[in-house]
């Protein structure tokens, strides 16, 4: 389920970089890193504890 996220995501990715949609390509990253976040939940919460 995780692999077939990612490869649409990037899927994203490449086709707004061909159409040159610089906002696609932002919110494809961000709804990127928001999962990644999410996956990695437990590393996310201790490095946002030693940066505050």
């Amino acid at each position: 389920m995780k692999y077939i996220i990612y490869l649409s995501i990037f899927l994203i990715i490449v086709l707004s970089l061909i159409k040159n949609c610089y906002i696609c390509v932002g919110l494809s990253i961000g709804v990127y890193m928001l999962l990644y976040i999410i996956e990695t939940n437990d590393k996310a919460k201790e490095i946002i504890k030693k940066l505050f």
